[in-house]
């Protein structure tokens, strides 16, 4: 449970098939950084390491969408188009977050508010929506090609 009694995390139903399962993964490892994030900004951290801080979840956020850009591609996921359009606004808004929360701490010399609930609402509106379906079409998909495969289909 995060600052403000918001769990980013969900367990998702559709965790079965393995590269949900690195989909997932990625999103709890980010969700700890993001956590180590808004726990800097509260205890007063030098603006040198928040900087830091925000250039290793940024860099983390691109290699997970890079991550999943390519099992998306790959497995000739359906909705790419959109998901890709969502990456991008995601990246943006979640650069914006950290960007802006570190400026408004700094500004007001060291009072923090932290940003796991704007976090949480980008978090709600790209991994339950987006990230879900394409893990429901992963399991769906694995599924599919285990029981044909196994029947010789």
């Amino acid at each position: 449970m995060s600052p403000g009694g918001i769990d980013l995390m969900t367990q998702h139903a559709q965790a079965d098939h393995p590269d949900s399962a690195i989909i997932n993964r990625a999103h709890g490892h980010l969700h700890e950084m993001v956590e180590n994030f808004d726990a800097a900004l509260r205890h007063g951290k030098s603006k040198t390491h928040i900087t830091m801080l925000i250039d290793d979840l940024v860099a983390f956020l691109e290699s997970h969408i890079e991550l999943e850009n390519y099992l998306m591609t790959t497995c000739n996921y359906p909705l790419i188009n959109a998901h890709i359009e969502e990456h991008g606004q995601f990246r943006q808004r979640f650069r914006a977050i950290l960007e802006q929360a570190a400026d408004e701490c700094y500004d007001r010399g060291g009072e923090c508010k932290g940003v796991m609930p704007e976090i949480a609402r980008l978090h709600d509106t790209h991994v339950t929506y987006y990230d879900d379906l394409l893990c429901r079409y992963l399991r769906d998909r694995y599924s599919f090609h285990a029981v044909h495969d196994g029947l010789g289909i």
